[in-house]
């Protein structure tokens, strides 16, 4: 059958073609956050002058040639510009369009679930725009998260197998406010409303456990990532440390927490069984931007709440503050009993943005 085309107006001219960039030059790393070469598709929605709907929620999606185009072509106006919202992914990951330019988030825990949610939004007429086709650059959204490790302890190995990022918002919406995408790096962080007032204790990012535990050996103070432990994509806020209590007087702070077991460097007898460990994290997370969580496996940590019948992980010591008798709030427990509180070391690197993937419109239709 024909391949069918949709006029909107009469005698229109040429059809409405797009060229998008992304913010990474090279492939992706990581197989859940999105490049230039694994953007199969995004959807737009075309706005008037006088926010009229002139097409909504149309999927462009890459074909053989590397160029993207919808299944149904839709024309310029004779007159007057479009506003183009765009956005991915499409579907399958919590994240769904609720107005032209306004999206809801369910936070998903598993990693390879959590979407690199992108936007862009620019204006086009058919007089600048019909032979060269539309830029759309689009934004990160969200936040990325990255573990590194070290040990700085000769003493000791550290065999690790799991790690999270707990007690996070578990869901919010984002509204583009932004008059377009093509100049500014980040995008505001007022563009997103978080669901609830407080972070939830049950909310976090997981990442899959390593079938073959990674040994982390001694004496090194060199950070270093673990193949297998995946990167985290999640919504921007502000993370908050172990000086919040519940209203249950329990730990109530944002933390990471890796699954370890602890041996003997001299003779791989075990200290620590494998548990969960965690280190208080304090630190505000934007748009667009790669934090990098480095983690002293060799502090051991605090213990992490397992009791089935609570609300939810979180570390905090059972007994009453010793320092205080009289004082409820219930404190980190440390793995290690000689360990003293150490907040987890940030640092911070933008998202690289990507060049242009060419999109233009087919001879044939000039």
């Amino acid at each position: 059958g024909c391949q069918k085309d949709v006029v909107l107006e009469s005698n229109l001219g040429n059809s409405i073609t797009i060229r998008p960039s992304l913010g990474l030059q090279v492939k992706s790393e990581d197989p859940h956050a999105l490049a230039a070469d694994n953007l199969e598709t995004f959807n737009v929605y075309a706005q008037t002058a006088d926010s009229t709907a002139y097409f909504e929620n149309v999927d462009f999606v890459k074909n053989a040639s590397g160029t993207y185009a919808s299944a149904d072509k839709y024309y310029w106006p004779k007159t007057g510009a479009l506003n183009f919202y765009a956005y991915a992914p499409v579907s399958g990951t919590g994240l769904t369009r609720s107005a032209y330019n306004a999206w809801t988030l369910t936070q998903q825990s598993e990693a390879a679930s959590q979407p690199d949610f992108i936007v862009a939004l620019n204006s086009g007429d058919k007089e600048n725009n019909a032979t060269a086709g539309v830029s759309l650059n689009f934004r990160h959204a969200m936040s990325k998260v990255s573990l590194k490790v070290k040990n700085t302890s000769k003493t000791i190995l550290i065999n690790v197998t799991h790690w999270k990022l707990a007690y996070l918002y578990d869901g919010g919406t984002f509204t583009l406010t932004e008059e377009n995408t093509n100049g500014a790096a980040l995008l505001a962080a007022a563009d997103w409303t978080l669901t609830s007032n407080t972070q939830s204790v049950a909310t976090c990012a997981l990442s899959a456990p390593i079938a073959t535990p990674v040994t982390v050996y001694g004496n090194t103070t060199t950070a270093t990532a673990i193949d297998g432990l995946e990167d985290f994509i999640i919504i921007p806020q502000e993370l908050k440390d172990s000086v919040s209590y519940d209203d249950d007087n329990k730990f109530a702070g944002s933390y990471v927490a890796v699954e370890m077991e602890i041996r003997n460097a001299a003779d791989s007898s075990v200290i620590v069984g494998k548990q969960w460990c965690c280190w208080p994290v304090s630190t505000a997370l934007e748009a667009g931007k790669h934090y990098t969580f480095v983690v002293d496996l060799s502090n051991g940590g605090y213990q992490e709440d397992n009791d089935p019948n609570s609300d939810g992980p979180s570390p905090y010591q059972p007994d009453d503050d010793p320092r205080n008798p009289d004082d409820p709030r219930k404190n980190p427990d440390p793995v290690l009993n000689d360990a003293s509180i150490k907040f987890v070391t940030v640092t911070v690197d933008a998202w690289t943005e990507a060049g242009d993937i060419d999109a233009g419109v087919p001879d044939s239709l000039l």
